[in-house]
């Protein structure tokens, strides 16, 4: 005989459903916004609940009723069991069992009330890569139960011989999904000439942001950087989000094959209605002088497309998780993921959570946006202690006003007024685009990374994560602070910085720093770069050890030279 072990509550702490739908109700636009790190004119949760269905219902309209509309998509438990456990479904009926005892007797639990569709594990484990990496972290016993009824309540009752603790470790009801709304560009406009000009985070000469004159120098020094460095075109770069264009000229050549973790073939992998991804990607790697459009922070790394979203661009922590695995095991160095969930709202990201621990321990750097509200907390992915959290700053080195902040905030970059690729197949005509939010200071984080690895692959992650946050500019309070964590992104400073002692790979011509076999502009303005910030990569004239007068007056010698005329 069953005996009954009523939880009620806690799967959603008591909250009933329609309590659900006043709190979406309370917190503001920019707060919705906020959970995909975008900044749209009109922001909307979506409620309806599976990724494989096709949600068309707003919060305002599911709570005109307090209840869900009869049309309204099921919604899915996400669950993660103990080990040895099993998960069945047998005649609607969702049933967990335990080992047996001595007697037998399995230990079973039922889900009283929640009427199943199927179960489904959330990872395939004959595709993972490091699969005993995988076991050990538990991602084997993550499972996906879809619900059958869509009106399904919130306050579940598990009912069993034995108490649900000893079965499984975590159980979450998930109704709402994440709203992707993609954004109306803030300015749109058709490119003839390149406008690198107008990249102010790239290269800050002053430019004016919602008529706002910028502070020159105010960027991440690319300009300098990329004389320091040859193609990026070793490392590969997933961006986790909602698919990336395959037409967009300034994507061309840039691409490797990605992975569609939504709806359809697991190879469509371009993006719908939201171009959301694209921009993303452009931030990375937008091709560098080919005479159109914009320019990428990198040098031409590879972008890997993993679609996370359906049709609607909504997703599950349970959907992005797969795409962080899938990315891991097919050659990604490092993930870009601009967007996010709140843990109290939305629940159940402990399964991503699993997913980037595997990524992190498998030695890919993983960044993140904060989020796009300074009224809630960072959100998740962003807020996992593997993940470099992201805030946004403005044309002045101040933090941008919807930036969300605290104490897992890593690091902060440009993020206001960036222009970027745009391919809304609703305007065609519109190739590029002008936005804000830390959905673009993110893929900056992650290009400007994938910069210095490609020239030190011999860092770590952890390594590279700490480069990046030592060599930032100090914003606000002196050292580490909730708003702009470590300080604003310095690209230049963290490739100077990975070199100590001016280390450059040089070996056969004093002062050729980017290896062509000439002492050239290029050169030249790397050796004034250097000797301004104080490196010892510029001195180049006795008295060594220090930087001088004499190492300016040697190395104008040494200008307009070859290597065959000043070898080492």
């Amino acid at each position: 005989m069953l005996q009954s072990s009523r939880i009620e509550g806690t799967v959603l702490g008591g909250e009933s459903e329609r309590e659900m739908h006043r709190r979406f109700q309370m917190r503001t636009a920019a707060a919705l916004s906020a959970a995909i790190c975008l900044t749209p004119a009109v922001a909307s949760v979506f409620v309806c609940a599976s990724a494989y269905a096709e949600p068309t219902q707003t919060d305002t309209q599911a709570d005109a009723a307090g209840a869900p509309a009869a049309n309204e998509p099921a919604g899915r438990l996400v669950t993660r069991l103990r080990p040895g456990v099993e998960i069945r479904v047998v005649g609607g009926v969702a049933e967990i069992l335990g080992v047996a005892g001595e007697d037998g007797v399995r230990p079973r639990v039922v889900f009283e009330g929640f009427e199943a569709a199927g179960v489904r594990p959330v990872f395939d484990m004959s595709t993972i890569g490091n699969p005993e990496l995988a076991r050990e972290i538990g991602l084997d016993r993550y499972f996906v139960i879809e619900a059958a009824n869509p009106e399904q309540r919130a306050d579940l009752v598990f009912v069993g011989t034995a108490g649900l603790d000893e079965l499984v470790e975590y159980v979450r009801y998930r109704r709402g999904m994440v709203d992707w709304s993609s954004a109306e560009p803030e300015g749109a406009f058709t490119v003839d000439d390149p406008s690198f000009d107008q990249q102010w985070g790239l290269e800050n000469t002053g430019q004016v942001v919602d008529d706002i004159e910028g502070t020159p120098g105010v960027d991440v020094g690319a300009l300098y950087a990329w004389m320091l460095v040859g193609s990026t075109e070793s490392i590969t770069v997933a961006v986790i989000d909602a698919g990336v264009s395959d037409t967009h000229p300034d994507l061309m050549g840039q691409l490797v094959a990605g992975a569609n973790f939504s709806d359809g073939a697991m190879d469509e992998w371009q993006h719908g209605l939201n171009d959301h991804g694209t921009r993303v990607a452009g931030v990375i790697s937008a091709v560098q002088n080919n005479g159109i459009g914009i320019s990428g922070v990198t040098r031409g790394a590879k972008i890997m497309p993993v679609r996370v979203l359906n049709d609607l661009n909504l997703a599950f922590p349970s959907d992005a998780a797969p795409g962080v695995i899938w990315a891991t095991d097919n050659g990604a160095d490092i993930i870009n993921m601009s967007f996010g969930w709140d843990e109290e709202v939305f629940g159940g990201v402990e399964v991503l959570q699993d997913a980037i621990e595997y990524a992190h321990q498998s030695g890919l750097l993983l960044v993140a946006s904060s989020g796009n509200s300074p009224d809630i907390d960072v959100l998740f992915p962003a807020a996992f202690s593997e993940v470099m959290a992201v805030g946004a700053t403005d044309n002045r080195d101040k933090l941008w006003l919807n930036s969300t902040t605290g104490p897992e905030i890593s690091i902060t970059a440009p993020g206001k007024g960036v222009l970027m690729l745009a391919a809304n197949p609703l305007n065609p005509g519109v190739l590029y685009a002008e936005g804000n939010g830390t959905s673009f200071a993110a893929p900056l984080v992650a290009g400007a990374a994938a910069v210095i690895w490609s020239m030190h692959p011999e860092l770590t992650n952890i390594e590279l994560q700490a480069l990046l946050e030592q060599t930032a500019v100090d914003l606000g309070a002196p050292g580490f602070d909730e708003l702009y964590g470590n300080g604003r992104l310095d690209l230049l400073n963290a490739l100077l910085s990975a070199n100590p002692g001016g280390e450059f790979e040089n070996p056969t011509c004093i002062g050729d720093y980017d290896n062509d076999g000439d002492i050239d502009l290029n050169d030249l303005l790397t050796f004034l770069v250097l000797f301004t910030d104080g490196n010892s990569g510029a001195d180049v004239a006795p008295p060594f050890g220090e930087l001088d007068f004499f190492d300016v007056l040697e190395y104008l010698n040494l200008f307009g030279t070859d290597c065959g005329e000043n070898p080492l």
